[in-house]
């Protein structure tokens, strides 16, 4: 709802302008809607996370420096938690690995890795030993100092529990849309940046071109024109949303780690790179072709999948729809070929074909039934007053 009184006039002096050729706003259905909601809470988990784990990093520098850096940034499936804050929680002060001998030690990290389910490795046993060693740490080992490591691993890893769960759902969710294999495959997407691409996009229908889509994300420059003068090179509007800006980046920064000369996206941005192109001019280009890849892919699955164009489905498919829809609700032919003339009656001029339905009296029971079975699938817009 807009309050401005003034943008209010603005917004409804368009609409009736233009309102022959504006298209029906169409809600997205319940999965959808549900996997953004899911996305949008990753992403405030993630940045809680962010916060925990700089705070935890701050403490074990005290009591044990350098224990963050041990391990790889691997995670356990099953929990996602980090291995380094899982460790810091068992050995939570230098003087628990150095006040001991390698030989101790070794067996008993062997024993932690064991029930943790992390790989054990004794080059890692002999690394960290011989690290604790040379360290010092400015806090004492005491009860009070274990309760505060202790505290923020807990904080953290209910933060991760929470991410991993989240992120099981967008799975499950994202699983339930036709487009989901064809945008895991694209290069670079993984389990959580695939399902949120989906989440920020919503029905790639409601998007007439790519470039719509490119400036729903707020990647594209807009032009800036005066006279004779036109500027060629120009911010990025940053208009759109920065959910779908964030997951995007986060995509290409995958696909240039990977480095795949195969990739053509990661061939774009290589080329950009080398001709001396600033690190977020190529980032930001290579988003941009990657929401045109996505576009072109994702329209081409779901016309395989829906058997129509994307857009205003035909009238001949609408009108298949509706007769076989008719036909099961055993409605007779009277009340059927009154409903098609006054159908085709509004679909050739693309206006709401079920205000003539309501005008030639056809029952409201057909007309909501229509609205909730067939609105989705057949793509034609529905109101009932």
């Amino acid at each position: 709802m807009k309050t401005d009184r003034a943008d209010a006039m603005k917004i409804a002096n368009y609409a009736l302008a233009f309102w022959e050729t504006l298209n029906r706003f169409v809600p997205d259905d319940e999965t959808r809607i549900l996997l953004k909601t899911q996305s949008r809470l990753y992403e405030r988990s993630t940045h809680v996370s962010i916060v925990l784990r700089n705070g935890l990093v701050s403490i074990v520098d005290q009591v044990f420096p350098g224990v963050n850096t041990f391990f790889s940034a691997t995670y356990k499936t099953v929990s996602g938690h980090f291995k380094w804050v899982d460790f810091a929680k068992k050995f939570w002060h230098r003087d628990c690995v150095a006040s001991i001998s390698l030989k101790a030690f070794s067996e008993k990290y062997a024993g932690w890795c064991k029930r943790e389910g992390y790989l054990y490795s004794y080059s890692d046993a002999e690394r960290i030993h011989h690290a604790a060693r040379a360290v010092a740490a400015t806090l004492p080992k005491c009860e009070s100092t274990r309760i505060l490591v202790a505290q923020s691993v807990d904080a953290l890893n209910a933060v991760y529990d929470s991410m991993q769960s989240i992120q099981n759902e967008m799975n499950r969710l994202a699983s339930l849309l036709p487009e989901y294999n064809t945008v895991m495959n694209i290069c670079g997407v993984g389990p959580v940046t695939g399902p949120r691409l989906m989440a920020e996009i919503g029905d790639i229908r409601r998007f007439k071109s790519k470039s719509s889509l490119v400036a729903f994300a707020g990647l594209d420059a807009p032009p800036f024109q005066s006279g004779t003068y036109e500027l060629k090179s120009r911010h990025i509007s940053k208009r759109g949303s920065p959910h779908l800006r964030q997951t995007a980046f986060l995509v290409v920064s995958s696909i240039l780690r990977r480095g795949n000369p195969d990739d053509p996206i990661y061939a774009f941005m290589d080329r950009k790179r080398s001709e001396g192109k600033h690190f977020y001019v190529y980032m930001v280009a290579g988003s941009a072709k990657l929401l045109r890849i996505y576009y072109a892919r994702v329209s081409e699955c779901l016309c395989e999948n829906t058997s129509c164009d994307i857009g205003p489905v035909k009238q001949t498919e609408a009108f298949d729809e509706l007769a076989a829809y008719l036909t099961s609700m055993d409605v007779t032919s009277e009340e059927y070929e009154e409903t098609a003339f006054w159908l085709e009656k509004g679909i050739e001029f693309r206006n709401n074909p079920w205000d003539y339905c309501e005008e030639s009296g056809i029952p409201m029971d057909i007309v909501s039934a229509l609205r909730a079975d067939k609105e989705r699938h057949a793509g034609i817009p529905i109101t009932v007053h």
